[in-house]
């Protein structure tokens, strides 16, 4: 199932999932309500969910639907790790920019589908990026920068 607030978005995903991925979309929506609604009467496998719609978010449903057997893969135009953490600790199972490739977006479904966790290669570069940034964290535990 795809959930997004942009029509071409979702037909356009579709599209590709079809083809390329060969996988089944079963229904899709821009608005968070009906996608709850549709979630519990479906149960997809997977559910492709955005963050930000109105007037109910992305958090929010899968706050809603997290109890179902559906896997969601939160896909959004935010690349802070913020996003990413909190979409997980809500109960998605993976994340992935709208900056990403569509063979990402293919792979992370695949991964999901497996049972494991996907964060897309753009959050973790922000993520590797911050880490490198952050001089005061040795000096705070006491190591040497030289190790």
């Amino acid at each position: 199932m795809i959930v997004d607030d942009h029509a071409l978005l979702r037909d356009t995903w579709g599209k590709f999932l079809r083809l390329k991925g060969n996988f089944n979309i079963v229904a899709g929506t821009g608005n968070g309500a009906e996608a709850i609604i549709l979630a519990k009467e479906i149960k997809p496998d997977l559910i492709l969910l955005d963050i930000n719609m109105e007037p109910v978010n992305g958090f929010d449903v899968l706050l809603a639907i997290r109890r179902l057997s559906s896997k969601v893969i939160a896909v959004s135009m935010h690349a802070q790790p913020s996003y990413a953490i909190k979409m997980l600790k809500y109960g998605a199972n993976g994340y992935v920019t709208k900056n990403a490739a569509s063979d990402e977006l293919i792979y992370a479904i695949e991964q999901v589908l497996s049972g494991k966790i996907y964060i897309c290669k753009e959050i973790k570069h922000v993520l590797a990026f911050q880490m490198s940034q952050d001089d005061g964290v040795n000096e705070k535990n006491g190591f040497s920068q030289s190790l």
